[in-house]
């Protein structure tokens, strides 16, 4: 009878713990939804926020107000000695220049003028940026399709072909065609540098074809009025270059007299003399290869001026001259 009920009561303690223990498993597991939810929560209303912040930075940009240009804005150039034009944006008072130094390029750089402002030079642009801007254009398709007798002179100048446009960050736009550029500087400068080195100068894109007829541009030494020597009629056609190397300087065993400074009198004092032959090369403009070298020796002649008690001769350039007519 024990053992009867003893079952029993193992039997319903049995069948308690059956219908307590999903109870208890049940309510252990509630909060972790719950936990889930808040953090749900949490992060949408920090997106929220977030855009809402988002929102508010874009109105107040879009709301800034873009400074209005003044009426009647104008650009105006104005030639200066060599390559140097100034520039001038007129109610806005900036100003620059264009100048042309190194290569065939030529910069334009404006001050004071609105940040954010568009530059544009035929093909190249920029925008300011601190109230400053700069922009380089090449020079190299304009002098291929100039006269030697315009490109090669120092008071003459060439059409650069281009326009400056100015766009300001109201959608006002001003341009004006370019002036004139003095080139003779900048030509002499790059074919000196870059043929001395065997390295070609082409002007823009030129053609491969070789020429029946040759001209020469005679660069060496101090320049007369017959510096380019041939029947081209535009710099392209110009295929031949003349540079000369000065060599180490040396004595000349001679006295030179009668060096006076301004105002003078007298017989004046004596100058040794001092030599500085060439070697002056013949070189193809597009290929940079070197046809001919030829050495001319100093006159030994007293020039006119002295510096110190030293006086240096040079070549005669008229005898390079002839040489060179007989190489066309």
């Amino acid at each position: 009878m024990l053992r009867t009920e003893s079952l029993r009561s193992s039997l319903l303690f049995a069948l308690a713990l059956a219908f307590v223990a999903p109870a208890a498993l049940s309510g252990c597991k509630k909060p972790e939804p719950a936990a889930e939810a808040e953090d749900e929560d949490d992060e949408k209303k920090s997106k929220k926020k977030k855009g809402k912040s988002d929102d508010e930075a874009d109105e107040k940009k879009s709301k800034k107000k873009v400074a209005k240009t003044p009426d009647g804005v104008k650009l105006s150039f104005e030639k200066k000695p060599g390559t140097k034009i100034d520039v001038a944006v007129s109610e806005v008072n900036a100003k620059g220049d264009i100048t042309c130094f190194g290569g065939l390029d030529c910069t334009l750089k404006l001050e004071k003028l609105p940040d954010g402002t568009k530059v544009k030079v035929g093909d190249a642009v920029g925008e300011s940026k601190n109230d400053r801007v700069s922009v380089n254009f090449d020079m190299g398709e304009a002098i291929a399709k100039a006269a030697p007798s315009e490109a090669m002179k120092y008071d003459k100048t060439i059409d650069p072909e281009r326009t400056l446009e100015l766009e300001f960050p109201d959608g006002v736009k001003v341009s004006e065609k370019l002036p004139g550029i003095t080139t003779k500087y900048l030509i002499e400068s790059e074919l000196k540098k870059q043929l001395a080195n065997g390295t070609p100068v082409l002007f823009g894109k030129e053609s491969d074809a070789p020429q029946t007829t040759h001209t020469i541009l005679n660069l060496a030494g101090s320049l007369g009025m017959d510096n380019v020597m041939g029947p081209a009629k535009t710099m392209a056609e110009v295929d031949r270059v003349a540079v000369e190397e000065q060599l180490p300087k040396r004595p000349g065993n001679k006295k030179c007299k009668g060096y006076k400074a301004t105002g003078e009198k007298g017989p004046g004092r004596e100058a040794d003399l001092f030599l500085v032959d060439w070697e002056v090369k013949l070189v193809e403009r597009r290929t940079g290869k070197v046809i001919e070298t030829k050495k001319f020796e100093a006159s030994t002649r007293c020039p006119m001026f002295a510096q110190g008690n030293e006086t240096t001769s040079y070549p005669d350039s008229r005898a390079v001259t002839m040489w060179l007519r007989s190489k066309r």
